[in-house]
């Protein structure tokens, strides 16, 4: 019985030594970074961001203030995205800021808004 198990706990750990694939090194990480939106404006902004091959559409990345700055977190290099900016308590199609953009690198990249041009 002794000579069983232990071969069939070699047997076992064979198996799950052997099993493992190589595909999962083969997966790429996907480069990301932070976007710093600063708000230069006289009025309370609030952001959008649309990853523009992504369905779900613009997301509210909330309220900034005067003088401040708001990050954006883990954003996908190389993705084309769309940043609106409209003032607080107004809608999303109401914006007076918007920036097609796409960054290819993990680096952190800011956006300042300024006040619409009259």
């Amino acid at each position: 019985m002794k000579k069983y198990i232990v071969s069939l706990l070699a047997t076992l750990f064979l198996v799950c030594s052997f099993s493992c694939s190589d595909d999962d090194d083969a997966t790429e990480d996907i480069m990301r970074y932070d976007l710093v939106v600063r708000n230069e404006t006289e009025e309370e902004i609030i952001i959008y961001v649309n990853n523009t091959t992504d369905t779900r559409g613009f997301v509210n990345n909330g309220i900034i203030n005067t003088g401040e700055e708001k990050v954006v977190h883990d954003l996908e290099a190389e993705a084309p995205y769309l940043l609106r900016a409209v003032n607080n308590g107004e809608n999303l199609d109401d914006f007076f800021f918007e920036l097609p953009f796409s960054y290819d690198n993990s680096e952190e990249h800011t956006v300042i808004i300024n006040s619409p041009q009259l």
